[in-house]
This record gives structure tokens, C-alpha cells and sequence, in this order.
């Protein structure tokens, strides 16, 4: 992008918006034009040797954010910005940065509120784990407490506000009966509807995993902006246990750490996530960098739809096995297949069901389909909305979630709060799960164990039984208070 480039009445309107926080002396004039105003916020830059005033300033001119290289190129600019060679300098530097934005968008600049992203919420239909935090929680908070909810702009070169059909996707979400707006339909309305937010001393906190790019900027905005940055911690599953997902997956978190190291507090969501984001706090120190403060915050055990009606059990017929989650390899869903298999050929009469996408390896070669081949009493379900899946695991026999990794394990959590028992992995945040009772635990890396687990409940509905009275004496834990105990941990950030 060039100078020429930039509308000025834009550029004018974001100088004028921060010269207050830059310059609040007075020395600069916000009924300045854009070239003498810019020359003076530069003077100011100089005079304070500020970080956060030249992030600020840096925002303002390119109307969007830089990342840590940006940042550096630009101090080192500054000192040199008192003729006009060096603002023609800082000027290129500004116009790259806005290279991939149209530079047409006016700003507001927000102090002193909690500022939660919630981009991928706002844009797509998905409901699975962590887009269930971020729909339990944040209208939870917005009930109570002073709060901006944000998105990206499409190049993820700057935050702005929600779209007016964004903010039910977050505050009050139904799974669409028509498809979403295309993209070409949104972007025509984006420029004349979006104001960019420029948060300055503010919370963010982030409920979901940004994009890459937004990752990058996160990382120079934690260092220098002067805003304070609380992450919910899910799981390292992408490096972690990387075997187990797709290569691009890894790249995309090592960026999302990038941003997370320089953060403020991160809230793991079990014992094992925790432990997870722990382990890479403490490798922070060999960096230089004190690492964010990492502490749990248990996630509840609710049913998908806490307003649907429970489901009887039935009280005759073959026993029905649910199994709940995305196809993805570290669910595990193979060795339930073998089982099943298995104990069908043992002349065990049973149905299974399975509820959840494709995973990220698409539709194709999914383990499940030679019992359908094999004409098994197998019943495929895809995704379901929240009342089904309800109904689904509250009238199953048990269900069984066998993951080699998770960060909690929504499906056990949401199995038992609908009076299901689970037969789950014995390790990690499953474990911690399971130890409230009501569940059978075996390593899900053992055929023969899980194949036993689940033939024993099949051929003994007494065992089902008295694990369902197990479930009964859990200690409740719900998204209010989950929502409560995030809330605090982001008021001691504050």
C-alpha cells in the first residue's frame, strides 16, 4: 500500500483518536492535518520512549496491528523521525503493515474494559469443545460484568467490532437452518459497518485459539501495548501428541504460544491441561521472559441442552453404546470399532451410534464403515444439534470415549451429567473425570481391555446400574460457577 493509497479522511480520523493518549500535553492539535499531526505524535514518541506509545501510534497510522519484527524495525526508526526523510521512513514502514487492509476504517480506542475475542465463534457454525466454553461463558459474563466482544478483520490485521449478525452466534447460538452468509456478501457490508478496536490498558483475554495471524500481532500487543492478556488453556494436543494431527496443526500453535508466552495468566481447564501449560511456562525463564502464571480452572459437567427434557432410559431392548467426538485419529474411535467387532462375533446383541463431524481428514475411509459394510446394528449420526444429543446420550445404555488426548473430555463430562455412565481412558483429564464416579476406566491403547469394559457392561446392566447411582452422589459443577472462577482469575490480571 502507498500514501496515496490511504483514504485521509480515515488516516486523519485514527490520528485524531489517539492523540489524546499520546499527546495529552496538548502540544499537537487533533484539527491538525494528517501530516503535521503524524510529525507531532512522532515528536511525542521521541520525548516519551514509550513502547506502548509507538504500538498505539504505529496501529493508528497503518490501521492495523504489527507483529514483534514490525515493532523493532519501527523503534529503531523512531529516534531518526524528526525530518522528513525519517517519517517518509516510518511512513513505508506503516503502509506495509496495512498492506494486506484497505486503510478506509475509522477506530475507537477502548480503556480500562475486558476485551474477549471471539472470532471464530462469531464467523462459523461449530459447536464442538471450545466453542462450548466460549458460548457458556461469555454471555455469562456479559449478564454481569462490563465486557467487549471482538472479532478480526479478514486479513487478521486488526480487531474490530461484531457484526450485527455475529453477536447471536456468540450470545445466544442456534445451530443454523440456512447457510451461513457467503463470504462475498460479507465483505460488500464489512467496510461501511466496521470500527477497528484498538484496546489501550485493557484485559484480553482469549477463550478460543486465534488465527495465525492474529497469534503473531498478540505476541508484539502482549509485549508492548500495555494490555494485559488471560488465554484459556485447552490442551498441547498439536505438539504434544502432533503424530496424532495434521501437520499444519503444530506450525499454527507454535505461533498461538508465541503469543501465549508473553501472556499475563493462562487458565487450564484440567489438572492436565494445566500441567501441560506449566511445563511450558517453565521453559520461559532459559528465554529471558518471567512466563504467564498458569492456574486451573475445571471446566463443569452439564448436559449439551440444559433446558431439554430428560430422556427415560428405556426400560427394554438391546443395550445402545454412544460414542460422541469428531473422527479425528487421537479420539481413539478405532478401538471401539474392534471392539464392537468383536464382541458382536461373541454373540453380544447391541447397538452403536455415533454422533459427531468427519474430523480433519474429511468423510472418506472412516474406521466405522466396514460395520456398516457388515450390515451391523451401527447407526451414524453426524453432527446433531444440542436437544438430540441430549436426548441421544441420555437414553444410551452407557457411552464410551476412549481419546489418547484431551485437555478434559466434554463428551464423558456431558455423558454423565445426562446420567449415562462412560466407559473412558485412564489417564489424564479423563481420569480426573472419571474419579467423580460413574464411569469404567481402561487404557485406551489395550484392545483387550477396552473390549472386556465394554462387553462387561453389555452382558451386566446390574454394573450399569450401580454406576448410574455413582453419578448421582457427583459433586455438581456448573458453568456458573465455571464462568465465576474464569472471571476472577481475569479480574487479578486486571
Amino acid at each position: 500500500m502507498t500514501a496515496a493509497a490511504v483514504p485521509a479522511a480515515a488516516l486523519n480520523q485514527r490520528l485524531e483518536a489517539v492523540q489524546p493518549h499520546l499527546d495529552p500535553s496538548g502540544a499537537s492539535r487533533p484539527d491538525q492535518d494528517a501530516g503535521t499531526l503524524l510529525s507531532a505524535l512522532l515528536a511525542a514518541c521521541r520525548r516519551s520512549g514509550s513502547m506502548r506509545d509507538l504500538w498505539l501510534l504505529l496501529v493508528a497510522t497503518a490501521g492495523a496491528w504489527p507483529d514483534e519484527q514490525q515493532m523493532r524495525r519501527a523503534a529503531r526508526l523512531v529516534p531518526d523521525t524528526g525530518d522528513a526523510a525519517g517519517q517518509l521512513r516510518f511512513l513505508d514502514l506503516a503502509f506495509g503493515i496495512a498492506a494486506d487492509s484497505d486503510g478506509g476504517r475509522e477506530l475507537d480506542v477502548v480503556t480500562g474494559t475486558v476485551v474477549v475475542d471471539v472470532d471464530f465463534c462469531a464467523r462459523h457454525d461449530v459447536h464442538t469443545g471450545i466453542q462450548r466454553v466460549v458460548r457458556e461463558t461469555v454471555p455469562r459474563w456479559a449478564a454481569t460484568h462490563d465486557i467487549l466482544p471482538v472479532a478480526w478483520t479478514d486479513a487478521y490485521s486488526s480487531m474490530r467490532l461484531l457484526y450485527e449478525h455475529e453477536v447471536p452466534n456468540v450470545m445466544a447460538y442456534q445451530p443454523r437452518s440456512s447457510p451461513p452468509l457467503p463470504f462475498s456478501e460479507r465483505a460488500e457490508v464489512a467496510p461501511a459497518a466496521t470500527r477497528l478496536v484498538v484496546p489501550l490498558d485493557c484485559t484480553i483475554v482469549l477463550p478460543e485459539i486465534p488465527e495465525p495471524e492474529a497469534s503473531d500481532v498478540y505476541a508484539a500487543a502482549a509485549q508492548w501495548s500495555g494490555n494485559r492478556l488471560v488465554a484459556v488453556g485447552y490442551d498441547m494436543i498439536p505438539v504434544v501428541s502432533a503424530d496424532l494431527r495434521p501437520g499444519w496443526e503444530a506450525t499454527r500453535f507454535v505461533r498461538y504460544l508465541g503469543a501465549v508466552k508473553h501472556a499475563d495468566a493462562v487458565a487450564g481447564i484440567s489438572r492436565s491441561a494445566t500441567a501441560e501449560f506449566a511445563g511450558f511456562a517453565r521453559t520461559l525463564p532459559a528465554q529471558g521472559l518471567r512466563g504467564p502464571r498458569v492456574l486451573e480452572v475445571f471446566l463443569p459437567a452439564s448436559a449439551p441442552d440444559q433446558a431439554a427434557t430428560t430422556v427415560p432410559k428405556p426400560p427394554t431392548g438391546r443395550p445402545v453404546i454412544v460414542c460422541v467426538g469428531t473422527h479425528d485419529p487421537h479420539k481413539n474411535h478405532g478401538v471401539l470399532v474392534h471392539a464392537a467387532e468383536r464382541l458382536w462375533r461373541q454373540g453380544l446383541d447391541f447397538e452403536l451410534v455415533f454422533a459427531g463431524g468427519p474430523g480433519f481428514g474429511g468423510p472418506h475411509n472412516l474406521c466405522y464403515e466396514p460395520l456398516l459394510r457388515a450390515h451391523r446394528p451401527v447407526r451414524v449420526l453426524g453432527r446433531i444439534t444440542d436437544t438430540e444429543l441430549t436426548a441421544l446420550l441420555a437414553s444410551a445404555s452407557f457411552s464410551v470415549f476412549l481419546s489418547l488426548h484431551e485437555g478434559y473430555g466434554l463428551p464423558v463430562a456431558e455423558s454423565l451429567a445426562c446420567g449415562t455412565p462412560v466407559v473412558t481412558s485412564n489417564y489424564g483429564s479423563l481420569q480426573e473425570i472419571a474419579e467423580g464416579g460413574g464411569c469404567v476406566t481402561v487404557d485406551p491403547r489395550d484392545d483387550d481391555a477396552a473390549t472386556a469394559a465394554i462387553g462387561d457392561l453389555v452382558r451386566h446392566p446390574e454394573k450399569v446400574a450401580a454406576l448410574r447411582a455413582e453419578i448421582v452422589t457427583r459433586a455438581p459443577r456448573t458453568w456458573d460457577a465455571y464462568a465465576a472462577e474464569l472471571w476472577q482469575v481475569v479480574e487479578e490480571v486486571s
